[in-house]
């Protein structure tokens, strides 16, 4: 997906065409290749072990050119379970990939049955009596095609019990056996077993339901009931009553972990078009939900605190489908099961939606009931249980082969109350056991099994990647499961420790396999790697926060981990998970990031001649053989270290006093590191000998990196490895004096496009390092292109430096220019510029001498545009200050939240603050604070000072709204002379002439009864809207405007109207 698969989905669709038309020439392709490119007499095959076979799942790939396929061997037209032949081929002719799971001379090993085999019904019985189940009703049964039978109305179950016969590899025997599958009637197992057609013994058994244990010995599944104990917590949320946009959830969204790591908010609109075409609550592939509830195509989320798997309550969004229920943790579950409900199908869509963008899709064995023609078996989508009554601290997921749905529960948790359709992660984990069993081996049987199977593994790297955060570093330990488990936020969770790139955190390899628990503990091993290589490929091509079309290297990681599941052999261990993932990177990427892999591999213990011992699924978790060898460190001697700056970047600029913060890198590819010295203009700081290889910041003994004083200095690392041998890296910071203070690091940046990765506000992080890779430099597309900072309040402007990129294409900022404003505008006319921009490493502007709240650097031309940082200096202006503060309680106490100049409707408002909260605001001079009863409307109540407690003006915990502005009008300029202002310059349009929407920018605050009335050009009015402060959107085909030349006439109270031309085209 980063460079050469951006394309992808567009060729993906390509693909599943040339799936659908080609995959009747698969079986050929397999019986060609077996009789031209096997060697029989490799491993004791014959010849007749690959003429007995069937083709059981044709998946496809992200690359359109390659196709999975799965083979099932057979002996006397019987399937022999686990025996898999997986195959990848490549323009529906060449296959390129095997793994050979076939039971060799399997005709010499089948067993011969003595005496009358069991029947199917006592083979039931067996199973039944084994788990200590009631005793099933076997009257009404289907024989559905050869060896298959089931068993449905049984009274013990709501799903039917099937039986098939199949021959099973047990003692080097092929076995005859009933394959029993029993669906317990809680829920709580999925039994799926082996019965000896002679001997009527359970040779095998296998849980489709996958319990993840959560927590200590306290917290366990037990019991029946319902958890009504409740405790007082902090978060206390209502949810708002205006009326939200048609398909709107309140929930806590991605990436929210949890109500501990983030507040609820409206989602309007979120299902992905690609992934879910017809929305959430369809199932009929035609435009209109099907459903009101919270169902449709990719899961039924409902009540199920009866324990009984049964239909339950749902809530109901009504027509407008809008799921906006209250939420009030101090009161009981029950009485806020809506809101819980809604979370968890949520989460689900947003996991059927994200991961369909790599490759869990209909063919590939995903969850929906209509597959819309898609390829694969439909009629699978999740049944999601909220509150489940049947256990609690834990959660479930039971996966069935593709066309069967598998069930999510979700229990209570006690010690504190928590309910567990509010822990992100742990809904993400569950479902990541659906995506991994249906993947593993292929869609339509379970093969992920053995002792060393990684599911829980995976699973915890699901939840972990799509709760990813820009900020987010790899050192920085997460846990799973903290908020169920009511730990903090910074608790290591479920697993033994925290997943964290940082070894004095997580120290875990490959040998600690033998003394982990199973599956848990070993799965959270194989997380651990997976963690390490998900921030390797970060730091090698940076984070992206567009989790379905990104191109950074979490999105590579999510690609890699999907594909690779599908290259990966059946019951596997460590090494049969890293051989998937390297063969995905040969696939996806033609082996770019081989020998990153390796590297995070190897590092904990998977290296080059690690083995498992374990596909097959017969051997123990203590067999495997661990290796740190990297075959991409090659030969020839010792290799020299690798060491490098990860913070502070080459030329990043600081402010006076500053303490610097300094962490490097270093690897060694054939050895260990031994050691890392800092030196400060060549005098040794300190020598640190583990990781993280970092000094200064909160470490008080590193003083020579203490409240430096301007000037330039040189940083010089040198890493020593386990040989002697050494490497350095040199980088110079630059720390400046006070009046040099650069007043726009970390204001709000915005840019007219986001081209190249650009991140707008990579050019106010006070970092003047020019080159694009240190991920310092913004970027747009090729267009008449703007970046705009927000200082957030009036500053006197006394100079701005803007430094361009270095390390290529530096003339991207020639053709701009520089402005400044009061207004929030993108137009230039409503700013004043100070000048234009050369191809130069810094162009400054000097001695500018203007009020102003916003910079801007816009093109004059159509082309790209690069800013490495745009630097402003300056003072806050007389009579100004930044920003009012509200408070929850009285005597400003309680959360709190602050407000710049600003309109902010209820959207806005509740994004910062709780409504109907507000008890106490902060109103500095030269600011007026407006707040509003309802959305900017009803009763309102003006403020020009602080106010304590707003019991006194009946408007306590009443504000839904807030409008705040200046409370006396800024001059532009501070060099001593008035101006006055033209009242046609307060009003802009912008686009002028347009097609349809057109803004009408108002850079006045007084607005009281404004209006807009649009005439045409005979006179006749056609329009009329009332106009607030900043942007008036106005859409020219709501109010039927056609073609043709128009006037505006702007009209407030006790002021001469203004008229404007628009030209509609």
């Amino acid at each position: 997906m980063k460079k050469m698969y951006a394309f992808v989905f567009i060729m993906f669709i390509i693909g599943q065409t040339m799936f659908s038309q080609n995959q009747n020439n698969i079986k050929n392709i397999v019986d060609e290749y077996f009789k031209s490119k096997i060697s029989f007499a490799k491993g004791n095959f014959t010849e007749s072990d690959f003429k007995n076979f069937i083709v059981t799942d044709v998946v496809p790939s992200l690359n359109p050119n390659i196709q999975h396929v799965y083979v099932q061997q057979q002996y006397d037209d019987i399937p022999i379970q686990f025996a898999t032949y997986k195959l990848t081929v490549e323009n529906n002719q060449d296959v390129i990939w095997e793994i050979n799971q076939f039971v060799p001379d399997a005709s010499s090993r089948a067993s011969i049955i003595r005496g009358n085999p069991i029947s199917v019904e006592d083979a039931i019985r067996k199973v039944i009596q084994s788990h200590n189940l009631k005793s099933p009703l076997l009257s009404k049964s289907s024989q559905k095609s050869k060896g298959v039978f089931e068993f449905s109305n049984t009274g013990m179950s709501s799903e039917p019990i099937q039986v098939d016969q199949v021959y099973m590899l047990h003692n080097d025997e092929l076995v005859l056996t009933w394959r029993v599958n029993v669906y317990q009637e809680d829920g709580q197992h999925w039994w799926n077993e082996n019965v000896d057609a002679s001997s009527g013994k359970i040779i095998h058994t296998e849980d489709w339901v996958i319990s993840c244990n959560f927590g200590d010995a306290s917290h366990e599944t037990h019991g029946h009931g319902s958890v009504l104990e409740t405790k007082t917590v902090p978060t206390v949320e209502m949810a708002p009553t205006a009326a939200l946009a048609p398909d709107s959830y309140n929930v806590f969204p991605i990436p929210v972990e949890s109500p501990n790591h983030g507040n609820r908010a409206i989602v309007n609109d979120p299902a992905n078009t690609s992934a879910s075409p017809f929305g959430w609550h369809d199932t009929n592939g035609r435009t209109g939900a099907e459903f009101t509830i919270t169902r449709g195509n990719n899961v039924w989320a409902q009540d199920d605190s009866n324990g009984n798997n049964g239909t339950g309550f749902a809530p109901d969004g009504g027509g407008g489908l809008d799921f906006n229920f209250p939420l009030n943790f101090n009161q009981q579950p029950s009485s806020y099961r809506s809101a819980a409900i809604t979370n968890l199908f949520y989460w689900n869509n947003i996991m059927h939606d994200i991961w369909y963008q790599y490759g869990f899709d209909e063919a590939s064995g995903n969850f929906q009931e209509n597959n819309y023609g898609n390829g694969g078996r439909g009629s699978d989508s999740v049944s999601a249980d909220a509150q489940d009554g049947s256990g609690t601290n834990n959660a479930n997921f039971g996966t069935p082969p593709d066309g069967s749905n598998p069930r999510m529960q979700m229990f209570l948790w006690t010690n504190p109350t928590r309910d567990g359709d509010f822990d992100n992660v742990v809904i993400a984990h569950e479902y990541g056991h659906g995506i991994s069993t249906r993947l593993v081996g292929g869609p339509s049987r379970n093969a992920l099994g053995g002792s060393e199977q990684m599911g829980e593994g995976w699973s915890d790297w699901f939840g972990l990647m799509i709760t990813l955060k820009p900020g987010d570093n790899g050192r920085t330990g997460r846990g799973v499961g903290t908020y169920v488990t009511g730990q903090p936020t910074t608790g290591r969770g479920i697993r033994p420790t925290q997943y964290s790139t940082d070894r004095r955190i997580n120290d875990t390899d490959y040998a600690d396999v033998n003394s982990l628990r199973r599956p848990h503990g070993v799965g959270y091993g194989f997380a651990t790697i997976l963690w390490d290589m998900t921030w390797a490929l970060i730091d090698q091509e940076g984070f992206d926060s567009d989790f379905y079309n990104g191109t950074g290297g979490n999105n590579i990681a999510m690609a890699l981990v999907i594909e690779g599941l599908k290259n990966t052999a059946n019951n596997p261990g460590y090494v049969a998970g890293r051989d998937g993932i390297l063969r995905a990177d040969q696939d996806l990427y033609g082996g770019r990031y081989e020998c990153l892999i390796w590297g995070a591999f190897a590092a904990r213990g998977v290296g080059q001649g690690a083995n498992e011992n374990n596909n097959g699924g017969t051997n123990g978790q203590n067999d495997q053989t661990v290796s740190f060898v990297n075959p991409c460190d090659g030969g020839g001697g010792n290799q020299a270290p690798t060491v490098s700056f990860a913070q502070p970047t080459n030329n990043q600029v600081f402010d006076v006093s500053t303490t610097l913060s300094v962490t490097v890198n270093a690897t060694d590819s054939d050895g260990s590191i031994a050691n890392v010295r800092l030196f400060l203009n060549g005098n040794l700081v300190r020598q640190e000998n583990f990781v993280p290889y970092e000094w200064g910041g909160a470490n008080q003994s590193d003083t020579s990196l203490q409240n430096l004083r301007a000037g330039t200095y040189s940083l010089r690392a040198v890493a020593t490895d386990n040989d002697g041998a050494t490497s350095e890296n040199t980088i110079t910071v630059i720390v400046r004096s006070a009046s040099a203070s650069h007043i726009a690091v970390g204001k709000p940046a915005t840019q007219s496009s986001l081209g190249f990765g650009g991140v707008p506000s990579r050019a106010v992080d006070g970092n003047t390092n020019g080159n694009y890779r240190d991920s310092s430099v913004t970027h747009t597309n090729r267009e008449v292109g703007w970046w705009r900072v927000d200082l957030q309040a009036v500053y006197n402007i006394s100079s701005i430096n803007v430094y361009n990129r270095t390390d290529c294409c530096t003339n991207r900022i020639s053709g701009a220019s520089v402005y400044v404003g009061l207004v929030n505008s993108t137009n230039p006319t409503d700013y004043v510029r100070i000048g234009d921009l050369n191809d130069i490493a810094r162009n400054a502007f000097p001695n500018i001498g203007r009020r102003a709240r916003y910079i801007m650097v816009r093109r004059n031309n159509s082309n790209f545009l690069s800013l490495a940082e745009v630097e402003v200096q300056g003072t806050l202006a007389q009579g100004n200050s930044s920003v009012a503060t509200v408070y929850a309680d009285c005597n400003f106490n309680g959360q709190s939240a602050t407000f710049g100049v600003g309109t902010y409707n209820f959207q806005d408002f509740i994004a910062r603050f709780p409504n109907d909260q507000l008890s106490s605001i902060r109103v500095p001079s030269g600011l007026k604070a407006t707040i509003y009863q309802h959305s900017l409307r009803g009763r309102t109540l003006e403020l020009t000072g602080d106010n304590s407690c707003l019991t006194n003006e009946s408007f306590n915990d009443l504000a839904s709204s807030i409008k705040i502005e200046a409370s006396s009008n800024l001059d532009d300029s501070f060099t001593g002379t008035d101006k006055e202002v033209d009242p046609e310059a307060l009003f802009t349009l912008y686009p002028n002439p347009t097609s349809d929407v057109f803004e009408i920018f108002v850079s006045t605050t007084s607005t009281e009864n404004m209006t807009a009335t649009i005439y045409d050009i005979l006179g006749s009015k056609k329009a009329q809207v009332q106009l607030i402060p900043g942007v008036n959107s106005i859409s020219t085909k709501n109010f039927l405007l056609g073609s043709g030349i128009y006037l505006i006439k702007i009209k407030s109270q006790g002021e001469e109207p203004v008229l404007k031309k628009l030209v509609i085209q």
